[in-house]
């Protein structure tokens, strides 16, 4: 097979951050930074509570049982109305007291491995959230407080603070922006239903993405792709509680998410909030 793909799989996320339109995610080999310890970056995990199934990208998914109560925008077999499911996720997270979103994924390519990590701590209580995007580039840490935005910039050697008034939405920090396209672009398997003493779960895993790049976010050609799969696990309320994908082209791409420590964690103010406060 030839297996040169006509991209470098290089994805776009769109992140309603401080002004920030697009990010590229890979732009060249190179590994993650590591913040210094000013940035304080969120201690989080890809793979969600115990209580909470794993994805399973390639699974042959299971019986879907039509009596089964099935989460807002869901059914049996799969995602009956991607709006609707998507719009539960964010309200459910809404709902929550506080939790913890991670994003991470991982291209390979012959140069070289290249990762991108975007993590997120919610307070819906306090109306605060703090979020942590580490890239080839640098590392950006946002705090969000009363209509306000804190922003510390590591790029190379150099470290920038700045604040600016910034009207939000709690929900921007439902990683939406990373489980949207999961939802209205892939056709799955049957649903596996688990009954757990912490809830009802349903894992469904791909029997075709429909549009490569609405999550890739490049132009892809599907000719050439050897492998695309994809995993979500949803509670009863809809919230995906976690995610991954998998792409195995002339570069590989791997990509997890999770929500996670729902009502039991917390926002603190950055160490370096004054810095930016005084910018």
């Amino acid at each position: 097979m030839d297996r040169r793909v006509a991209l470098t799989l290089v994805v776009a996320v769109f992140l309603p951050l401080a002004g920030c339109s697009a990010l590229p995610v890979w732009d060249d080999p190179g590994g993650t930074p590591t913040p210094d310890s000013g940035t304080a970056t969120p201690t989080v995990t890809p793979t969600p509570a115990e209580s909470v199934p794993g994805a399973n990208p390639g699974g042959e998914g299971g019986d879907g049982p039509e009596d089964a109560s099935y989460p807002p925008g869901y059914n049996a077999s799969g995602v009956s109305d991607a709006g609707t499911a998507t719009a539960a996720h964010v309200d459910a997270l809404l709902n929550y007291p506080n939790y913890l979103f991670t994003y991470q994924s991982r291209l390979e390519t012959a140069q070289g491995n290249t990762s991108f990590t975007y993590n997120t701590i919610v307070d819906n209580e306090g109306e605060v959230a703090y979020v942590v995007r580490d890239t080839s580039q640098g590392a950006q840490a946002f705090y969000y407080e009363d209509d306000r935005v804190y922003v510390r910039d590591e790029t190379g050697d150099d470290t920038r603070y700045n604040s600016s008034d910034r009207q939000y939405n709690m929900e921007e920090f439902s990683g939406v922006q990373f489980i949207g396209p999961l939802l209205g672009s892939v056709e799955y398997n049957d649903a596996e239903v688990f009954e757990t003493d912490n809830g009802t779960y349903y894992r469904y895993t791909s029997a075709e993405v429909t549009d490569p790049q609405a999550i890739l976010g490049t132009e892809v050609d599907e000719d050439r792709l050897d492998r695309f799969d994809v995993s979500i696990v949803v509670d009863s309320e809809g919230a995906v509680r976690a995610a991954m994908f998998v792409v195995e082209a002339d570069n590989d791409v791997t990509a997890r998410m999770s929500v996670g420590e729902v009502g039991s964690t917390t926002v603190e103010r950055p160490t370096w909030f004054d810095e930016a406060d005084d910018s």
